[in-house]
């Protein structure tokens, strides 16, 4: 008897060390850390960032409408606005809004993802609808509230499944694994895998209360990714895939993602929506049988699917919650809308260039300063997986006619030369040490003379030759040299330098404008000045492509083109604002042939889309920095 109890204490001991030392392995390399995801210390809820809408500005009511549902607190909805009278449909203008009075938009929701291209907001469980959590549990594991972690029916009728097919297809998971797995492990269907996800959601039951794991399960839990950018936790779902905050879903919208759970890829609703429509009505129904809402709520006709697929692919296509979360993620912003909106824009002209140009990889670069803040505005280059700042700061491309704006200024500074001087635009050959070389001219037909005003309207070649020749090409290569650190010089042996050879990066041509708007912003009103010939965009290079509003407007534009349409530039000031925008072809040049792109086709487009639409009027103080 004696030695019976000492075996039976003997077992039991190494059992119970079996069991800590199977518990010890299990919780080995866990990233507990992890789990102040599921109680956060603090909970944020929007940025300090805040829009305002301008009075008698414009904006894209599709544009404003994904931007609202990202806002925190209660948002009106455009139409609402529109039955307000705070903003008024343009008749001519399809799509576009007058802001009638000064709108404030609310802060944008905080995105907790800390992952790369990824969007979640945590939500309180107070916060989530009792019929999500509720239909969750009907559907995935309708024992939650009474096991503790595990449930041993639904794991031994999975293993008996497992061995009639041979292999691991089913896990009998729970809510509590699920979340287990979501948080540490990766979907590999391994046995060692499972008995940790086992061990970790005992832990989790024994420290967090039911609601907490629901909470956490509903914050952490993927549903997939839409527009690029991957779609984590319920409240990141009902905003990407229904555009409603979750409190605003109704019953079948619900059955939907609770759907997608099963398989956010298989189910995806533009990949497969066949599978998702039949998983969905039978989630629907078993809900319906649980009484889980009215019986009075009815579900979805092939119609409403049609319209919902429609509305998700239009999204797609411009990318619109893209831009929201590209936008999102500039550090700092002024104007959050107004940074949305660009990212609109650029998506828009890289969809219709892709289309136009489909063999090519077309890539926008654009840098902003605001001069009367003194610093960086906005930054965007359109390839997010290239660094950004390598690509603005040292990356260069020929400039093609955005130098001749500073080259006139320096020029005119001679008292003796006048905008209304004449200067001929006859061909000509200059002797250089490589041979003779004569400027081309893009214009047919020019006469013989032409004043300069007219040449730097128009952007002749041939009077930027002849103008450097009699200002001196040593006296011109003084001025540029400090300034262009990649000038070849002596400058005379390198004119074609200044009709657009030369290669600058967007962040150096910038610097090169703002040296020139300063100057340009202190001249005396009785001096010429460069800066305000160029800013009636209905006389500049800009005159056939300009929109009628955009054409009433008051702002410096430039553009240029290079290398038969591989490199496109504007660079533009409205009297507050700085800008540089390359549109062009970075990856297989030598097989991309000439392309009928302009600086006026291209970059051009982007800023005037973005301008008329962002949400606030042309700077009215023009020059005053």
């Amino acid at each position: 008897m004696k030695k019976l109890a000492i075996t039976l204490g003997i077992f039991v001991i190494c059992a119970v060390l079996l069991c800590l030392g199977f518990f010890a392995w299990a919780m080995k390399g866990v990233p507990l850390e992890r789990l102040q995801q599921i109680k956060p210390d603090e909970v944020r809820f929007e940025t300090s960032s805040e829009s305002k809408l301008e009075f008698q500005s414009l904006v894209q009511k599709d544009e404003l409408e994904a931007y609202l549902i990202f806002t925190s607190g209660y948002s009106q909805s455009v139409d609402q606005l529109i039955e307000q009278g705070e903003l008024t449909p343009l008749k001519d203008y399809k799509g576009a809004l007058s802001v009638e009075k000064t709108l404030s938009l609310n802060p944008l929701v905080v995105n907790d993802c800390a992952l790369t291209y990824c969007f979640q907001h945590r939500l309180s469980f107070a916060s989530i609808p009792s019929l999500l959590w509720k239909g969750l549990i009907g559907i995935e594991d309708n024992r939650f509230l009474k096991h503790v972690g595990v449930d041993l029916r639904s794991i031994l009728r999975a293993l008996w499944h497992d061995l009639k097919v041979m292999r691991l297809e089913q896990g009998g998971s729970t809510i509590t694994q699920q979340l287990s797995k979501n948080l540490f492990y990766s979907n590999e269907k391994k046995f060692s895998r499972k008995l940790k996800e086992f061990v970790v959601s005992l832990y989790l039951e024994y420290n967090y209360s039911k609601e907490e794991i629901l909470e956490a399960y509903f914050n952490e839990i993927e549903w997939g990714s839409f527009e690029g950018i991957k779609i984590k936790g319920v409240y990141s779902a009902s905003l990407f895939y229904f555009s409603k905050k979750p409190q605003e879903l109704n019953a079948y919208e619900v059955s939907i993602l609770i759907s997608l759970l099963k398989g956010p890829y298989f189910y995806h609703p533009l990949r497969h929506p066949e599978r998702l429509e039949q998983r969905t009505n039978v989630v629907f129904t078993r809900l319906k049988e649980l009484k889980m809402f009215s019986q009075g709520e009815l579900g979805w006709d092939k119609a409403k699917w049609k319209e919902w697929r429609e509305k998700l692919e239009l999204s797609n296509q411009k990318k619109l919650k893209r831009a929201f979360y590209l936008a999102h993620e500039e550090d700092s912003i002024d104007e959050p809308y107004s940074h949305y909106v660009f990212f609109v824009k650029a998506g828009d002209l890289l969809t219709k260039l892709k289309e136009r140009y489909p063999e090519l990889a077309i890539t926008i670069k654009s840098v902003w300063f605001d001069l009367k803040k003194d610093k960086t505005f906005l930054s965007y280059y359109s390839s997010f997986e290239r660094d950004l700042k390598e690509a603005l700061e040292n990356e260069r491309h020929q400039v093609g006619s955005t130098l001749k704006p500073i080259l006139y200024s320096i020029f005119l500074k001679d008292s003796s030369i006048s905008l209304e001087d004449e200067i001929s635009a006859e061909p000509f050959s200059l002797s250089l040490k490589s041979g003779n070389w004569s400027p081309r001219e893009a214009h047919q037909n020019l006469d013989e003379y032409v004043t300069l005003r007219e040449a730097l309207l128009h952007s002749y070649n041939r009077p930027v030759i002849r103008l450097s020749d009699l200002y001196g090409w040593e006296n011109l290569e003084k001025v540029l040299a400090p300034k262009i650190e990649n000038l070849l010089t002596p400058l005379r042996q390198y004119p074609a330098q200044l009709l657009g050879a030369l290669e600058l990066s967007p962040k150096e041509l910038l610097g090169l404008y703002l040296d020139f708007l300063r100057a340009e912003c202190q001249k005396p009103p009785d001096i010429q000045s460069v800066l305000e010939l160029l800013s009636d965009p209905t006389q500049t290079t800009v005159r056939r492509r300009v929109h009628p509003l955009m054409a009433q407007m008051k702002f410096f534009g430039k553009t240029g083109t290079s290398n038969q349409g591989l490199d496109n530039w504007f660079v533009s000031f409205d009297g507050r604002l700085a800008s540089v925008t390359w549109v062009g072809v970075e990856q297989r040049r030598d097989k991309a042939g000439e392309l009928s792109l302009y600086g006026s086709n291209s970059a051009f487009l982007l800023y005037q889309n973005y301008m008329l639409f962002r949400g606030q009027r042309f700077n009215a103080e023009w020059c005053r920095l």
